[in-house]
């Protein structure tokens, strides 16, 4: 049956954690789960995962892309905040895009969104430098 939640701060601040790969069993992404991991450069996500937390990545300095499978449906606030090198997330099938979700991702140049989302928050990405007009909506 295997693992189907990610704990709060499981892998807070590991700083030899450079690859991630979710087993298909796992559903959800608990509250800064890898939050300042600042090796991390890959995260290859679960094709079931539904949830992800508030700051579960967060100040994880390494990652460069991100892409969500459509089981992500919601998150909580700041997921990916400051991380400083990403520079493309492509989001399946969000409804809601929270508070601060991109803030301090200071290298961000596109983000794609589904047709689902009805709701972009406020600060969704404070302090970014490089995004121009690249919000897609597919």
């Amino acid at each position: 049956n295997g693992i189907k939640t990610i704990g709060n701060s499981a892998f807070y601040g590991i700083n030899t954690l450079e690859k991630i790969i979710l087993p298909e069993s796992v559903e959800s992404i608990d509250f800064y789960a890898f939050m300042n991991c600042q090796k991390l450069k890959q995260i290859v996500f679960a094709k079931n995962i539904e949830y992800i937390g508030h700051h579960a990545f967060d100040g994880c300095k390494l990652l460069k892309r991100i892409s969500l499978p459509k089981s992500v449906t919601y998150t909580g606030y700041s997921p990916f905040a400051n991380c400083i090198s990403l520079k493309r997330i492509k989001i399946s099938a969000w409804e809601d895009v929270n508070e601060s979700s991109f803030a301090g991702c200071t290298s961000l140049k596109k983000i794609v969104l589904p047709s689902t989302v009805q709701r972009i928050a406020a600060h969704v990405c404070v302090a970014l430098l490089s995004l121009k007009n690249r919000f897609l909506l597919c």
